[in-house]
């Protein structure tokens, strides 16, 4: 493929997706081997969305990123990969910005997303 992308689907790789129709998994280790995959069939760029936190959150079939796993599951894979990042705030979503933002309480309750990490690879 020339393009690929990935929106809100490798937080649920490795997990429990039976809420999905999936099998139940626990295996973190599998995100990086998706995202070696994902850089495998892709001819040209590669864009990959996630949700990101400072602090890791994880329910029974997602996880959200936290700098550490973003780095270590998906980063390193893609070198010279841009990493963007939206932020939901009480007036909505704002960015894109090149740094995470400190975790807001106020946004962390009140939704399970706070901040989602775009990644774009090319060639």
């Amino acid at each position: 493929f020339d393009r690929v992308a990935c929106v809100s689907t490798l937080e649920h790789v490795g997990c429990d997706n039976t809420v999905y129709g999936g099998p139940i998994e626990d295996d973190p280790g599998s995100v990086g081997r998706a995202a070696q995959e994902l850089w495998r069939v892709c001819g040209d760029r590669l864009f990959v969305t996630v949700p990101f936190r400072m602090i890791a959150h994880r329910e029974a079939g997602w996880r959200s990123f936290t700098p550490d796993t973003l780095r270590m599951d998906l980063l390193i894979h893609w070198p010279g990969a841009d990493v963007a990042y939206y932020v939901r705030t009480a007036a909505g979503w704002s960015g894109p910005w090149g740094y995470p933002e400190p975790d807001d309480p106020t946004q962390v309750r009140a939704h399970k997303v706070s901040q989602i990490a775009c990644v774009l690879v090319t060639r």
